[in-house]
């Protein structure tokens, strides 16, 4: 499964609860992951700690709070 078949599965679920925000934070984490892997999609086993670090030490290169970058993280 990839990173955007999964997120489509848990967006959907969100809209369904009735938490449109959820849904809008959980689409907007996906797309900048999507940005920083230059727009390719990501198979989820792909996304260790190794990836992670890398994505926060880029999103802190790029300015983002330390609060953005947990945000995009835990959501």
């Amino acid at each position: 499964m990839t990173l955007k078949e999964w997120a489509a599965v848990i967006i959907a679920r969100k809209r369904l609860a009735n938490k449109p925000e959820t849904a809008e934070s959980l689409s907007n984490c996906v797309n900048r992951i999507m940005d920083y892997n230059n727009g390719k999609d990501l198979k989820l086993y792909d996304i260790d700690l190794t990836f992670l670090r890398s994505f926060e030490a880029y999103q802190i290169g790029k300015g983002n709070s330390p609060n953005t970058v947990y945000l995009i993280k835990h959501n």
